[in-house]
This record gives C-alpha cells, structure tokens and sequence, in this order.
C-alpha cells in the first residue's frame, strides 16, 4: 500500500442546486451513481485528472473516494445517460470537455472533519495531513508548509 503522504486528495466543494441538464445536483450524482465531472480546459479548473477525490458539503468533509477510472469527455450528457440508464438533457453550458469521474466506495473520513473557513472551491491536500487534522483549512496549512519545505 502506498504511503499517505505520498497520496493527494483534491478536495472540492459541492451544493445540490439542480444542474441544467440533469435535474439533480453534483450530490445527488455523487450519492446516486458516484459521478463527479468538472470542466478540463477551462481557466481556474485543474487540467490534471485527480487520483482521489474528496467533497465537502454541510460545513465538513462527507467523503473521499479513489477515482476508479476517468475520462476526458466532450458530450457530457451522452456520457452520463451511458453510466447512469438516465435521459439527461444535452449540456447547454459553454465548456466543450470535461473530466468525468467514476468514483471508487466511499473511503472516509472516520470523524468528523470540518471545514473550517475555506472561500476556494477546490483544494489539493496531502492525504495524512487531511486525515488527521481537525479541519480541512487546517490540512490545506499544513500542505502548504510542508510543500514550501521541500
């Protein structure tokens, strides 16, 4: 097994406003088929596909998941009616790729861990420093400094 320390959870915020062309939200994906999918080449959205996910929503972090498998995708919709057996509406939104995750169990975590008061949407944190510190803006300080270490 790796070593935590060597693993990075891309921690990312959701809601569940229904999204245009689904009628559910990024919680409801998650919960009902363990979907997440965000824009691949748009500016401020990571171009790298991320190895674990992490959602948090409610004020805490609710999960974190390996990613089982991952495709960059330009018909989102088509793509979801696929994984889920749903008639989902084609994507009016403007972003032509996205990155769609089909999601492994939920991992944890075991505890309650906070969010703390975090503004951005989306975090890398190392994983072992997420797992044991009492919030999420707690283990994004700690990642940072060992990051700027090393």
């Amino acid at each position: 097994m790796a070593d935590l320390r060597d693993e990075v959870v891309r921690v990312v915020s959701l809601n569940d406003n229904p999204i245009s062309y689904c009628g559910m939200g990024h919680i409801g994906l998650l919960e009902q088929y363990q979907l997440y999918h965000h824009p691949s080449r748009e500016r401020g959205y990571e171009k790298t596909p991320a190895k674990y996910l992490g959602f948090r929503y409610d004020g805490q972090l609710q999960s974190y998941h390996k990613v089982e498998r991952w495709d960059e995708v330009d018909d989102l919709s088509a793509a979801l009616n696929e994984l889920t057996g749903r008639e989902f509406k084609r994507s009016v939104l403007g972003w032509a790729h996205y990155f769609l995750y089909k999601l492994g169990p939920r991992l944890g975590p075991d505890r309650v861990i906070r969010s703390g008061q975090i503004r951005n949407l989306r975090y890398d944190i190392d994983m072992d420093l997420l797992l044991e510190s009492e919030t999420v803006k707690e283990a994004i300080a700690k990642t940072k400094a060992r990051r700027s270490q090393s």
